[in-house]
């Protein structure tokens, strides 16, 4: 398997929400929310580094989760990758999420994490969405590598199963 981060469009893909996904909809909901708020983490993990407020890093997590749990449990399969979640994340897209989420069961982890983010003041809001798209901007900005991450051209579970070498190439 090979990740080729340095001339990407070159080796493997992989899309990291699609594992998640198929554990959701076979029922083990709590091992795809683990996979989840472990990507989400990854995702927030250098904007932890330095001076930011973390009410800013922790609420543009809850949104990040909010977005991916709805594609989980709304999308179907071929849309949950991380072009969706990055187009879910942009400016545009924050009153179309308001309205959706007004359909969503306040229980459901989708809908408590949008009740928690839209109940902040429109400014504040605003500073989230701002806060959640330096995150993924790279995906919105860099096609070829939002391409590459998704669909997946291997199987991560079967790695430690059978013998295979994993390749992660990345710029100097």
């Amino acid at each position: 398997v090979v990740l080729d981060f340095r001339n990407i469009g070159e080796g493997d893909c992989w899309n990291p929400p699609e594992i998640p996904y198929e554990l959701y909809h076979s029922g083990n909901k709590d091992m795809a929310m683990t996979l989840i708020n472990d990507f989400v983490a990854s995702l927030s993990q250098s904007h932890r580094k330095g001076n930011l407020d973390p009410f800013w890093i922790e609420m543009a997590s809850a949104l990040a989760l909010a977005n991916l749990t709805l594609l989980l449990e709304c999308g179907i399969r071929e849309e949950v990758h991380l072009a969706s979640f990055s187009s879910m994340c942009s400016n545009q897209s924050i009153d179309v999420l308001k309205k959706i989420s007004h359909y969503l069961d306040e229980n459901t982890i989708a809908g408590m994490n949008y009740k928690s983010v839209f109940a902040a003041a429109e400014k504040t809001l605003q500073s989230i969405q701002v806060s959640l798209y330096a995150w993924v901007r790279i995906f919105v900005t860099q096609k070829k590598l939002t391409r590459m991450l998704s669909k997946n051209t291997f199987d991560t579970r079967n790695i430690g199963k059978k013998k295979t070498g994993v390749y992660i190439i990345v710029p100097d």
